[in-house]
């Protein structure tokens, strides 16, 4: 179920949804009808506190900036702008270097995919022959939090996928 919520009202809640139940009770032999509401936090004031410097709204927010970086260096791959994609990547990467999580490893990883980008975008023949793919790749990979293995950063693989991989070494 997908809700888009409007402007919030001065209000601490807002309802977003009221679900209804009914169903018969064998056990009782009676009709049982049951409502509640839903309602989401949207606080009138955003403590400060609470957001800034949260270290994991700051990997969540690397993780889908890294994402977009990607997916944008790759159209300009597509129009042959391959100095601009490697400036936008480069800025990135300056970006996540500063940021609050920059020495976390999960971190790390994304300025790594991003550097692998860099070297898709090289050149005409290196964007040809295996960058835009592993731009596809690595963007889709971030934004949706799943592995095909093809990434420097490791953290969607699961702890089954990486023993059938060490299985498959050995």
């Amino acid at each position: 179920m997908n809700i888009e919520l409007g402007p919030s009202a001065e209000t601490d809640s807002q309802e977003i949804a009221s679900l209804h139940l009914s169903y018969f009770n064998v056990i009782s032999s009676r009709q049982v009808d049951l409502t509640s509401k839903v309602a989401i936090a949207r606080p009138v004031t955003v403590v400060e506190s609470a957001v800034k410097g949260n270290k994991k709204i700051d990997l969540a927010k690397n993780r889908v900036f890294t994402a977009d970086t990607i997916a944008n260096a790759k159209l300009l791959g597509d129009q042959k702008k391959l100095q601009e994609g490697r400036d936008l990547v480069n800025k990135a990467i300056t970006q996540l270097q500063g940021s609050l999580t920059a020495s976390d490893t999960y971190t790390q990883g994304l300025v790594d995919d991003l550097k692998r980008t860099l070297e898709g975008l090289k050149d005409v023949v290196a964007y040809e022959d295996h960058g835009y793919q592993s731009m596809s790749a690595m963007s889709a990979q971030h934004y949706n939090q799943r592995s095909a293995g093809t990434m420097a950063n490791k953290s969607y693989e699961t702890s089954s996928r990486m023993q059938s991989k060490s299985a498959y070494k050995q």
